[in-house]
């Protein structure tokens, strides 16, 4: 179990810098309340529907309301393991005999059967990652302006996400040496997103009705402006024998980093009827870019026999030699349009989904589609809980599902739940492949 450990203990690092930044709330890592449960639905009851889709702002807002705020912060965790049972162990076990070869009771051709089999399915679906979220209290922050003839929100965002992947390379035993070699490496991605967001909502055609009476239309315009740190890492496990795995990621964690900045533009629109509510939003649309630090260049200007140097050169192997890095990485925000429609069953019951009509990558290079679909009861009362349960969908990448459940107490605290419908064996124990957990409090009607 080093490899979790060392993940959390990095996960503690990135969270050290999100708190000591003073800045709050995720991105794409967890979705924000109850959106964890409902998916991006236009749900007026959840604040997170408004950072969904800046068109949603003007219907967050109770009719005889000028503002609208979140009070604590919204807490955000989510981790999603590869489909490879005992993948922590393996590593761990195959570190301890590259370290010493005499760790194992195996014979030297039973252990490359073992691991040359075990590091080929690593390197295919061996991963871990891991997301964090907060949000600041009082934003996001919502003002319907008469003077503007709008509503506008405020928020205030950062996600912390790192992920471990494995390099595969064969393993082989030095004669000369009496020891086994290997060129596989742990890859580690990691990046804090920090998010300041301007929004403005108002309502189309105000003189017209489209369909009825109730019907409406709402445009929205959201400006992001991003702060974006990443960092990778490439850490041969030959290397990694009898040293605190934590210790050497932290040191690497500084000297790979790279800031970037940029601004990203969405565009919302939702139509909102007597019974029934459609969205539909594009994010990204001038496809910002962010770049990280490179690796495996210049590894001469590096000090010989340094963990450094032979992170380099090793980083230079797989660039040149097999071809599955690359030097110099962009992570591209591309365009997105999602849609997302509800409608209400009864009074108080709401069906609701939504679905990503594109694939693309989060911070670490996770290929991500997402679709979901929800069941909702709103019980507008103070001693009465609201409950929700969902299903999710990765359409994309490996195609995790998992069904999800939350609660809003008094109608302020909010709870929810994602527990994966895949399962893998760590240490023994069944686990799920994906386990999320939002907890919040803010204002609600």
């Amino acid at each position: 179990m080093k490899i979790l450990r060392s993940l959390h203990r990095l996960n503690l690092l990135l969270l050290t810098v999100v708190f000591s930044g003073g800045v709050s709330a995720g991105s794409s890592g967890v979705n924000s309340g109850g959106s964890l449960t409902t998916g991006p639905s236009s749900s007026a009851h959840s604040m997170s529907a408004a950072f969904n889709n800046p068109a949603m702002n003007s219907l967050v807002m109770p009719e005889d309301d000028l503002w609208r705020m979140s009070f604590l912060p919204n807490i955000g965790y989510s981790m999603e393991l590869g489909q490879l049972d005992n993948f922590s162990e393996d590593l761990d076990d195959l570190i301890d005999i590259i370290d010493n070869s005499s760790a194992t009771t195996e014979s030297t051709d039973e252990v490359l059967e073992r691991f040359n089999e075990v590091l080929a399915e690593m390197g295919e679906s061996g991963y871990l990652k891991q997301s964090f979220s907060l949000n600041a209290p009082i934003l996001p922050l919502y003002h319907r302006s008469a003077l503007l003839g709008g509503t506008v929100g405020v928020t205030l965002t950062v996600e912390a996400q790192v992920a471990l992947r494995i390099l595969d390379d064969t393993l082989a035993f030095n004669n000369q040496r009496s020891s086994f070699d290997t060129a596989t490496s742990l890859y580690l991605k990691s990046g804090i997103e920090k998010t300041v967001a301007m929004s403005y909502s108002r309502r189309l055609l105000s003189n017209s009705n489209l369909i009825s009476s109730k019907s409406r239309l709402y445009a929205g315009l959201k400006l992001k402006f991003i702060s974006l740190d990443l960092s990778k890492q490439i850490m041969q496990l030959q290397e990694l024998g009898g040293k605190d795995i934590s210790d050497v990621i932290s040191s690497e964690y500084d000297e790979n980093l790279e800031s970037n900045s940029n601004v990203g533009i969405d565009l919302g629109f939702v139509f909102d009827a007597d019974r029934y509510r459609i969205g539909f939003i594009f994010e990204n649309l001038n496809s910002p870019e962010f770049d990280y630090g490179a690796v495996g260049e210049n590894c001469t200007s590096r000090l010989e026999n340094t963990a450094a140097r032979t992170s380099c050169e090793n980083a230079a192997n797989f660039i040149q030699a097999k071809g599955d890095l690359n030097a110099r990485e962009v992570h591209t925000k591309n365009p997105l349009a999602r849609i997302d429609g509800l409608y209400r069953l009864f009074s108080q019951w709401y069906v609701s989904s939504s679905i990503e009509l594109a694939t693309y990558n989060d911070i670490t290079g996770f290929d991500n589609q997402w679709w979901h679909a929800a069941l909702s009861y709103e019980s507008f009362r103070f001693a009465l809980p609201s409950i929700r349960v969902g299903y999710a969908k990765n359409l994309a990448g490996f195609k995790t599902s998992s069904l999800n459940f939350g609660v809003t107490a008094f109608n302020i605290l909010s709870f929810d739940l994602e527990y994966g419908l895949d399962s893998v064996e760590v240490d023994g124990s069944s686990l799920p492949r994906r386990l999320s957990f939002t907890f919040g409090m803010e204002e609600s009607f």
